[in-house]
């Protein structure tokens, strides 16, 4: 036996171990290719996006103290003994306020109080170090004091200004705030102005918690580093932000500071530990070298196996077939081309067993993939011979219909016959267009008796076989109970039904519980006037800012039912739809506003409109809502331009923008602000109840309509909104 297995198996022997080491160097040097460019390429990547991180930290930290100061110079500012401080100088503010120890608790190296004629009332710089007042800087006084310096500026209130200034001494964190009483009203009494700089131990503080190298230069100091120096065009083109990877394999990422005049002042330099790059190489090396030792000996160990486990196996098989072809046992399959061992079990297989057994083998899998069909598959199995109009229903289709497999004959009309009656017509009908090739299929929903009288739902599914001329001989299919998918369709129907009724109840309610609130309010605002009228003087100051905080909550309260009653409105009093003039909707529109236009200084343009069918109330109120947010939402100190005009679209429909110059928003938030009482800004910065554009938004659907809104912070908005011109019917 041995000598029959040694001398032949000396060519797969050579074949195995030729496709080992081929196949062990393919893939080691595949793998360290790959494992040198990702990993570097990567730790890279991840060392410049840390770099980029840590810079936007440092920019976020300083935007944070900023803040911080300028949060601390509201509090200031917005105090009614500093707005008295202003006006009359009293010794006792300065004596309880304006000491040493509020320099060093606010870390303030710079506090001043300028009335509105540019006088200082009181200016005081301070030492942080030695704990000792100093002069103010004079570039500072300079930078404030400059012809029309925007940091003394009164002309609104809540004013404020905060940034970076670049000052001999270093970059100082500035904030400006308008003087106004605590409770934030005009006139302006001056400004307040406080400062820090930004100092070595702050930046050697962010550098200790970062753990990074961090330097901090001014612009364009000839004592730059080349690498500051060439990064600074990159700076002031493109972000604020940047890194790049220096000769020395070290990461430098760089941040551009501008002062609150937007000029550029400094560049935060932080500089990663270039050891990190030397640990990746090493950690490469020892991964290289890892690898092959490992490869090495799993390929001895491989062939080990293989010869053990394998190729004396194989031998002894080939010595094992011969002896099944010698004796004709038909139970042995081995088919396997090639010009060793294995081809010699091919040989025996192929003279002996190919022709027989592949024909018994097809037969046996044809039959028992037939018969699982049949009898595994969860639906019932029909297969209707046209010739002998003989039809098979398996057991599952009887059982479908509650019959054992006995109760039902192999004829046609067992299944017709159980149609129901109303739609046996359409089924016939069905087949028939199918099998005169009409249909690609046969697919039919319809009812079926039950054993017990009830009728099921069953989805029924066939496909004709046609021979050589296209003419059908048989016909098979599948039959599935959907009657339990019927019965949710139309539970599912009549929940739609319901919850519509639900929504128009909840509307009718929601217009009665409105109008309701508004007596109860009316008596609200009737009685606060008259303590107003006949009290205000025995009320006192607190008194009174408590009755005035009532009849302004009670305003807002009115505003909001008002507007909630309109909302409801939209579809409770819809009217029904006539030939609206536009042209002439929109003019009376502005001429409402005429005041409000007057008081800004601003201007509504009207392009060429047309007439539409619309609900003419309706049509006023989008329009009204819509300009009076475009007059509503402007930028300070620059009068409003609102343009509205129209276009026709292809079709039977035309579209209506009104357009902006006022403060814009950001786009995400483009679907919220048709929301009902959602708010971009607070109620002391814009009036309102955040339901005007729900309103728009209802009123357009009513039209069957679409608006959507386009903008860019600071740049204006514009409301597109797309109407039908000519309305088919009047929408429940």
């Amino acid at each position: 036996m041995s000598a029959i297995i040694s001398k032949p198996m000396s060519g797969l022997r050579f074949k195995v171990v030729s496709a080992i080491g081929i196949a062990f160097l393919v893939l080691f040097v595949g793998q360290f290719t790959a494992a040198r460019i990702i990993l570097l390429n990567s730790y890279a990547k991840f060392n410049r996006e840390r770099a980029i991180l840590n810079a936007e930290q440092v920019q976020n930290v300083l935007s944070h103290e900023i803040c911080q100061l300028d949060l601390i110079a509201g509090d200031w500012a917005e105090w009614n003994d500093t707005y008295q401080f202003v006006k009359d100088g009293n010794a006792a503010y300065v004596a309880s306020n304006l000491v040493n120890g509020t320099f060093t608790n606010l870390k303030l190296n710079v506090l001043l109080i300028i009335n509105p004629s540019g006088q200082i009332v009181f200016g005081q710089g301070f030492d942080l170090q030695s704990q000792k007042r100093r002069a103010l800087p004079a570039d500072l006084m300079a930078l404030i004091f400059q012809d029309r310096s925007p940091l003394l500026r009164h002309s609104r209130t809540k004013g404020s200004i905060k940034g970076f200034v670049l000052l001999q001494e270093g970059l100082m964190l500035l904030s400006a705030r308008s003087i106004l009483t605590s409770q934030e009203r005009a006139p302006v009494r001056g400004t307040l102005i406080m400062g820090r700089f930004l100092d070595r131990a702050e930046i050697e503080r962010l550098a200790k918690v970062m753990q990074v190298k961090l330097s901090l230069y001014r612009d364009r100091d000839p004592q730059q580093p080349a690498d500051v120096q060439s990064v600074r065009s990159q700076l002031l083109k493109n972000a604020p932000v940047a890194a790049k990877t220096l000769t020395n394999n070290a990461i430098v990422s760089y941040v551009l500071l501008r002062d609150i005049f937007a000029r550029p002042a400094s560049i935060v330099r932080l500089e990663i530990d270039r050891n990190t790059h030397v640990h990746a190489e090493s950690s490469f090396f020892y991964y290289f070298w890892t690898t092959l030792v490992i490869g090495l000996v799993f390929c001895g160990l491989s062939w080990l196996l293989l010869e053990r486990l394998i190729l004396s196996r194989l031998g002894q098989l080939t010595h094992l077939i011969n002896q099944i072809g010698s004796t004709g046992n038909l139970s042995a399959r081995v088919l396997l081309p090639g010009n060793d061992e294995l081809s010699q079990l091919a040989s025996a297989l192929n003279s002996t067993l190919e022709q027989l057994q592949q024909s018994q083998i097809a037969l046996k899998e044809s039959e028992e993939r037939y018969f699982l069909v049949v009898e595994g598959a969860n639906h019932g199995v029909w297969d209707w011979d046209l010739l002998s109009d003989q039809i098979y229903f398996s057991p599952r289709w009887k059982a479908i219909l509650g019959y054992k497999d006995n109760e039902i004959a192999p004829d046609p009309n067992e299944w017709f016959g159980r149609v129901h009656p109303q739609e046996r017509e359409s089924i016939e009908w069905g087949i028939e267009i199918h099998l005169n090739g009409q249909t690609p299929y046969f697919r039919h929903e319809y009812q079926m008796r039950h054993k017990d009288g009830s009728y099921r739902w069953v989805l029924c599914r066939g496909l004709a076989v046609r021979d050589e001329q296209g003419k059908p001989y048989r016909m098979a299919g599948s039959l599935s109970d959907i009657t339990e998918r019927k019965l949710a369709e139309r539970a599912l129907a009549q929940q739609a039904v319901e919850l519509a009724r639900s929504n128009a109840e909840l509307e009718q309610f929601a217009y009665i519980a409105s109008h309701d609130l508004q007596e109860p309010l009316r008596k609200i605002e009737a009685f606060g006037d008259r303590l107003q009228a006949n009290y205000a003087d025995q009320l006192g100051d607190r008194g009174r800012d408590y009755l005035e905080r009532i009849q302004k909550s009670a305003q807002r309260l009115r505003i909001l039912i008002q507007d909630l009653l309109t909302f409801s409105c939209v579809t409770t009093k819809a009217q029904p739809f006539v030939s609206v003039d536009l042209n002439k909707l929109i003019a009376e529109i502005v001429s409402d506003f005429e005041v409000q236009i007057q008081q800004t200084r601003g201007g509504i343009e009207i392009g060429e409109l047309f007439p539409i069918d619309a609900d003419p109330l309706q049509m006023r109120q989008l329009f009204q809502n819509l300009l009076s947010n475009a007059l509503k939402f402007r930028r300070q100190e620059e009068p409003p331009i609102v343009r509205v005009f129209g276009e026709r679209l292809t079709g039977n429909r035309c579209r209506i923008s009104v357009s902006d110059n006022g403060i814009g928003f950001d786009e995400k938030y483009r679907d919220r602000i048709f929301q009902v009482f959602q708010r971009l800004h607070g109620r002391n910065e814009y009036e309102g109840t955040g339901i005007g554009l729900a309103i728009c938004a209802k009123i357009v659907a009513r039209h069957r309509g679409s608006i959507e809104a386009k903008s860019t912070p600071g740049q204006g908005a514009t409301f597109i909104v797309t109407l039908p011109i000519r309305q088919a019917r009047e929408v429940d």
